[in-house]
């Protein structure tokens, strides 16, 4: 029978036998002492055990059970050897996560105790309905044209969402990928390797470092902006990282535009996926550790370079969020190829991750916007702004900039 700190009906048995409760059909949590450890999410752990000794629990249960629990002791070894400091990945992250300071070493089993934080893991939902990817992408002042299509394996594309939950410098989006979508959420000591051999030599990608690739997805689409400038964040992750940096076995992607060039003549498959201030195409070569660093997180530790380790991530490595922006006609329409592959062989997959609703139309003239309320308090993290403005589309028309003394604006 289980005992008072295992289970509710220990606590009813024992109350009935040792202490003459007049009320045997119901158990107020109130005569539990341990009702703390009384919890629903630990009910497994708890009574599992007891089960096995009572012939409740079948072998495939059990090996199941130990399995898990191996694991949980495996992650609870790893999270007390994890350390989170001021100036490394993870402690910017936590920062970044929480806005509280960090002002020390502190190991990541500990941080779990902090409020706000919790051992939770990216969600990603694969799909290859293209609407419904479509939909997860287009933002503000995007009207799509004509129908999408898309090109790619079964698994290959899906939605994502609580990245911030993870190292992925992204909270929501969808997934191209040239392997499983799937695994996006698996631990970074996985190999993400499908090997599909799906689709050969895309000629756009081709055109970007005239190498055999394989593995083809891409997302394709009319439409048409409203204001002068169209913008989009990404990230870009791979299994690459960082073995194959500087090899023939450089993964590639792109954002290929085609349409109305504000300057005169039209972009011809104009490709947006650019290292920042340079022509370079964004891979493993050009962006990494020591190339572009700036822009590069690594997940994967190698010994001689750190790295985050998430459980929950699976790229070796990744780019920060990374952004596009172009000019364009308002109301012409243009049509935009996303796209990634593998190159020279179809293993070690990679990811490009593209940021839920950001796909936006901009406006780079300004306008004249009708503000009829601005006020401001301080709080316990800062000040709070709150504004309002006659057409409330002209709210994110203008900027706020904070004076020096950081009180007037």
């Amino acid at each position: 029978t289980p005992k008072r700190d295992e289970a509710y009906m220990g606590v009813l048995v024992d109350d009935l036998i040792t202490l003459g409760t007049k009320e045997p059909y119901r158990m107020f949590t109130s005569r539990a002492e341990y009702r703390l450890m009384l919890r629903e999410d630990n009910a497994d752990q708890r009574l599992t055990p007891v089960g096995r000794e009572m012939g409740l629990v079948d072998d495939v249960r059990w090996a199941a059970y130990c399995e898990k629990m191996e694991a949980v002791e495996q992650e609870t070894g790893r999270l007390q050897h994890l350390w989170a400091a001021p100036n490394n990945p993870m402690g910017k992250k936590f920062v970044e996560m929480t806005g509280a300071d960090l002002s020390k070493e502190c190991s990541a089993i500990d941080l779990l105790k902090r409020p706000n934080i919790s051992f939770a893991q990216i969600v990603v939902s694969p799909t290859s309905n293209t609407t419904t990817l479509i939909d997860q992408l287009l933002g503000d002042a995007i009207t799509l044209s004509g129908s999408p299509t898309k090109y790619c394996n079964g698994n290959g594309t899906g939605t994502f969402s609580d990245g911030h939950t993870t190292s992925c410098p992204l909270d929501s989006g969808i997934i191209l990928s040239t392997g499983y979508a799937s695994f996006l959420n698996r631990p970074a000591t996985f190999t993400a390797s499908a090997g599909l051999n799906y689709g050969m030599n895309d000629p756009d990608l081709y055109s970007l470092n005239f190498q055999s690739n394989t593995d083809i997805c891409y997302l394709e689409f009319d439409f048409v902006p409203t204001y002068d400038s169209i913008a989009f964040d990404y990230v870009f992750g791979s299994e690459e990282y960082l073995e194959w940096v500087g090899s023939p076995f450089n993964d590639v992607f792109g954002f290929f535009i085609t349409g109305p060039n504000p300057a005169g003549g039209n972009y011809n498959k104009h490709n947006l996926a650019v290292v920042p201030s340079s022509s370079d195409i964004v891979s493993i070569n050009s962006i990494n550790n020591t190339t572009n660093s700036s822009y590069y997180i690594n997940n994967y530790p190698t010994g001689a370079v750190p790295g985050i380790d998430d459980p929950n991530f699976t790229p070796d490595g990744f780019t920060t969020t990374m952004q596009v922006g172009m000019s364009v006609v308002p109301a012409a329409t243009y049509t935009i190829k996303m796209v990634v592959a593998d190159v020279s062989d179809p293993l070690w997959d990679s990811y490009v991750l593209l940021h839920n609703k950001s796909f936006r139309s901009i406006s780079n003239i300004p306008l004249a916007v009708d503000l009829v309320q601005f006020d401001g308090v301080y709080t316990s993290s800062g000040i709070e702004l709150f504004w309002q403005t006659a057409q409330e589309e002209d709210n994110r028309l203008f900027e706020i900039e904070q004076s020096v003394d950081g009180q007037r604006f």
